[in-house]
Formats: structure tokens, C-alpha cells, sequence
């Protein structure tokens, strides 16, 4: 079982009203609530697994043995330096996110909630971000958000981030590819390719080179590129790799 306990170390700075304002522990609250159903009953169904959200506290003290912290900063630490370890000394998965790139709490692609569950339900799908699908000649990296990142839906009022369903990652398979399309939203036309505004970190078969497939916003660029993200863990920083990044300023 995945537990996510959500850290909120924002500041006034953090929680200016371009960056959705202050967030309240009632919202925090209803958030995790909406959070856990979400990947409960959506994302599991397709990918299994169980998950629990809960909004721990202020202070990274609050997160217990087990739990995913995630941390919620008014900008992310560029240098990539955090890092959590369990009892025994093994690096555990945590999510960062820097209120600077939001715009609300809980309002659309560029929510709170919305990256969260981007990252929630990418944690889920392949936590130490390494796992892989062949398409053609490219391998894409098992990213269930990317894709879709500006596609979305509501959950109790809460906006969710949309996702890729397993089929995506098979070549020829039939549709639908994303969970939105299984509902009435916009559908992928096919596996292994990208809504507007989606992206995907794919590889060369038997070259090792690397890059990113799509075009990213520079704002997501700037938190997509940093060191510590999956993506760049992806990419292998500091491996003698080939990156490419199609970054669009409009």
C-alpha cells in the first residue's frame, strides 16, 4: 500500500494568490480525501495497487515510517539535494512541488491537485523510474501522466490529473489509452502518442540516446529538467547521454 503524507512547508511567498493562495488544512484536507478516491478507484482499477493520502503537517517530522512524503515548497530545491531514506538506510520515493508553477489549489491543469496526482498516480505506475516500453524503433519511458499532462477531470470538486492506461504501452492495441476517453473525455488516437501539450521521455533501441518527445511549457520544463526530478533520472544526468528538450515559450 502506497501512503502519501503531504508536507506543507509554503510560505506567504508561497501562497501569493497568483499561486492559488493560501491553502488551508479543511482544503488540504478535502484534497487528500478527493486524492485517495482518485487513485483508489480510477488509477488502481487499470494498474492495481492501494493508496492513501493524508495531509501530515508543517514539518517533515510529521511523516511516519512507511509513508511518501510529499513536499510542498514555495520553489523547488534546484540542487536536487533532498532526499529521504527508510529505518535501514534505503531510499524511499518522495514528490516535490513548487507552488510557483501553480496557479490554484485545486482548479485545472495547473492546480496543486493536479500535479499531484500527475505524480501520484506516475509513483504508482513505476516508482524508482526505470521501467520501459518498446515502441518501433524508441523505447518510451513508462510515464503514465506525461502524455496527458493538460487533460484532466474532477473528483468532488477537486481537479485530478488524467492518465494513461496500461494499453497505452502496447503496440497495436485497441482503445481506449486513457481513463478520461473511458468517460466521455478526449481520447488519444492511438498507443504511444501524445495529447497537445503532452510530452514523453523516449530512447533510442541500442544507442542509449535520450530525449524528450514533445513540446514542455518552459514553466514545465524548468520543473521537469531539475536534478532530483523523475525525468532527469530518466534522462541520466550525468551519464553520457544524448538530451534533447523541445522547450515551447508560448
Amino acid at each position: 500500500m502506497w501512503n502519501f503524507a503531504i508536507v506543507d512547508e509554503s510560505t506567504a511567498e508561497g501562497s501569493k494568490p497568483e499561486f492559488g493562495g493560501t491553502i488551508t488544512v479543511p482544503e488540504w484536507k478535502e484534497g487528500c480525501e478527493a486524492l485517495t478516491v482518485y487513485m483508489n478507484r480510477d488509477f488502481a482499477y487499470h494498474w492495481g495497487g492501494l493508496y492513501q493520502w493524508r495531509y501530515a503537517g508543517v514539518n517533515r517530522s510529521d511523516v511516519k515510517e512507511g509513508e511518501v512524503p510529499v513536499l510542498i515548497m514555495d520553489k523547488l530545491e534546484v540542487d536536487g539535494a533532498v532526499a529521504f531514506h527508510d529505518k535501514d538506510g534505503n531510499a524511499i520515493p518522495y514528490i516535490e512541488l513548487g507552488r510557483e508553477y501553480c496557479t490554484s489549489f485545486a482548479m485545472g491543469s495547473s492546480s496543486v491537485t493536479g500535479a499531484l496526482g500527475h505524480e501520484g498516480v506516475e509513483t504508482g505506475a513505476d516508482a524508482p523510474a526505470n521501467m520501459w516500453a518498446d515502441a518501433a524503433d524508441v523505447s518510451w519511458a513508462l510515464e503514465t501522466g506525461d502524455p496527458v499532462q493538460e487533460w484532466g477531470y474532477n473528483v468532488n470538486g477537486i481537479y485530478v490529473s488524467d492518465f494513461v492506461l496500461p494499453r497505452f504501452f502496447g503496440l497495436g492495441s485497441k482503445g481506449p489509452w486513457n481513463f478520461g476517453a473511458t468517460h466521455s473525455g478526449p481520447s488519444l488516437r492511438a498507443p504511444f502518442t501524445l495529447a497537445p501539450g503532452g510530452y514523453a521521455i523516449v530512447r533510442k533501441i541500442g544507442t542509449g540516446e535520450k530525449q524528450i518527445y514533445g513540446s514542455i511549457g518552459e514553466h514545465r520544463a524548468m520543473k521537469k529538467l531539475r536534478p532530483s526530478s523523475r525525468t532527469m533520472k530518466r534522462l541520466g544526468v550525468g551519464q553520457e547521454h544524448v538530451v534533447h528538450a523541445a522547450i515551447s515559450r508560448s
